[in-house]
């Protein structure tokens, strides 16, 4: 496996606070590992230190390792960040004209009353616009050109969301779906910033 710029966290064993949610980070959760940097606020990197290669082989044959992460800036009752979709291409896929690659919302929002999480002290709501400079497939992210010229089932697409977010004294935090009170991803606070990681999973195509 190589060495990848992302990581996960450890020690995170804070109360859940929902159910199952539907969303396109889906398959997000709770993460492994150990931060071995610094952001510029002071918090722990939650992208050094991760692993691929664990996507080699499944039920499809190309696919990549994947995982979600965010970092958000509250100001004012103002929310302002980035998230993050981050793909680490299998051998099949590379093989195929795939390859690792980042695909950024730019995330514009407010601060709101958390939903479905008794333990949260932060809740955002949020507009998500997809950054037109993304590293991945123009397939991937705009979609599978029809004859006519139209485009269907491209990643890049806008969105809206809440979530939810407990807040530690130790600057740990958690994200949850506001919806479901799902786990989104965990990380850390400090200074009104916010940033987390999601679990890894393996995505298909």
């Amino acid at each position: 496996m190589r060495a990848l710029a992302l990581s996960a966290l450890t020690g995170l064993m804070l109360p859940a606070c929902g159910a199952d949610d539907a969303s396109p980070a889906a398959a997000a959760g709770a993460v492994s590992g150990a931060p071995t940097a610094t952001t510029a606020a002071g918090m722990p990197d939650v992208e050094t230190g991760m692993v691929d290669g664990m996507c080699a082989n499944g039920p499809g044959a190309e696919g990549a390792d994947s995982y979600f992460t965010g970092r958000f800036e509250v100001k004012d009752g103002v929310v302002t960040g980035t998230e993050s979709w981050v793909l680490f291409a299998n051998p099949k896929w590379e093989a195929r004209g795939g390859k690792d690659c980042r695909l950024v919302w730019d995330v514009k929002g407010a601060v709101v009353e958390p939903r479905n999480c008794s333990a949260c002290d932060l809740g955002i709501e949020f507009h998500a616009v997809p950054r037109l400079d993304s590293t991945c497939p123009e397939e991937l992210v705009q979609g599978r050109k029809l004859p006519t010229g139209q485009r269907v089932g491209g990643e890049g697409v806008s969105f809206d969301q809440t979530y939810s977010i407990q807040r530690t004294g130790d600057g740990r935090a958690r994200v949850f779906f506001g919806k479901s009170g799902k786990l989104l991803g965990e990380g850390y606070h400090a200074d009104g910033a916010v940033s987390w990681l999601s679990a890894h999973s393996c995505k298909w195509f």
